[in-house]
């Protein structure tokens, strides 16, 4: 059997396959190395052990894991060192998410590569590796483009008083916040990241306001203006990973549109596609 994992900061996705045959999806808490400590990674895979039942973790042959943080040599060694306990008979590898999606939607042909979930990160691939990658600043300094950036572009509206009344009423409302609130979870709260994650999707039930669609469009701009200081966008098609180019993804085509870049494909995640392509071969 082979094992899957996507993991990002928000979730984790577990698909094993038999013969590539899905037999069996779990889904749980993210993971993310540069924010995560190791009792909480290792409480993830202990999870997935747990969901198995009557499957033996020892008939699993090979795991391969796509993660949030897996960039950098020293987080994929991380991450492999923690699987190993338990899953202690497999062959394991470790990738960083970018390259789950150069996988699922380039295969082996060149193109420019794209997450925007949680935070956002991109690369070129040039269909064997990745050949140039922007710096991935985190969202305390970057994230372009991402929920989290997203929701602190909407949060600014808020706060300087540029919203529909009825936006602002079911905001605080759904959120049960006041301004006050609201500055105190921005700067006084630890979990601050996890609270302008949380904003998009409270966004999606609004976009019949032109004040919404323009903090959704211009975050999107934002992150494409970021990526010309480091990719060529004349002729290589761009393909998008990730919950908030997903469920946007017209704003994200005018976003590009307005931008000067091509949009080949949005996926809300990579493992189905990486499984499609499993299947073909």
């Amino acid at each position: 059997m082979k094992l899957l994992i996507d993991s990002g900061a928000t979730k984790s996705e577990f698909i094993l396959l038999k013969k590539d045959t899905q037999i069996h999806h779990f889904i749980t808490k993210g993971i993310n190395p540069n924010y995560n400590d190791d009792q909480h990674i290792t409480s993830v895979f202990n999870l997935f052990k747990e969901s198995l039942q009557n499957i033996k973790i020892d008939d699993i042959i090979e795991v391969v894991y796509y993660g949030a943080g897996c960039l950098s040599d020293e987080n994929s060694a991380r991450i492999h060192q923690l699987m190993e306990p338990i899953f202690s008979k497999s062959n394991i590898s470790v990738h960083s998410d970018l390259m789950a999606v150069c996988h699922a939607l380039c295969e082996n042909q060149p193109g420019y590569i794209a997450i925007l979930g949680t935070g956002s990160a991109s690369c070129y691939y040039d269909g064997e590796k990745i050949a140039e990658r922007a710096p991935s600043l985190g969202y305390f300094l970057g994230d372009e483009g991402s929920g989290t950036y997203m929701g602190k572009k909407f949060i600014q509206q808020y706060l300087k008083n540029k919203l529909p009344k009825e936006v602002v009423d079911q905001f605080e409302t759904q959120f049960k916040v006041t301004v006050p609130d609201v500055y105190t979870k921005v700067y006084r709260e630890l979990n601050h990241q996890s609270f302008f994650g949380m904003i998009p999707h409270f966004l999606e039930h609004f976009l019949e306001f032109e004040e919404i669609r323009a903090i959704i469009i211009d975050s999107f701009c934002d992150f494409f203006y970021a990526q010309q200081e480091y990719y060529q966008k004349e002729h290589i098609e761009w393909n998008i990973s990730g919950s908030i180019g997903y469920h946007f993804d017209e704003l994200l085509r005018v976003a590009a549109s307005k931008s000067g870049f091509l949009v080949r494909k949005i996926i809300k995640a990579p493992l189905q596609e990486i499984i499609l392509n499993h299947q073909k071969s």
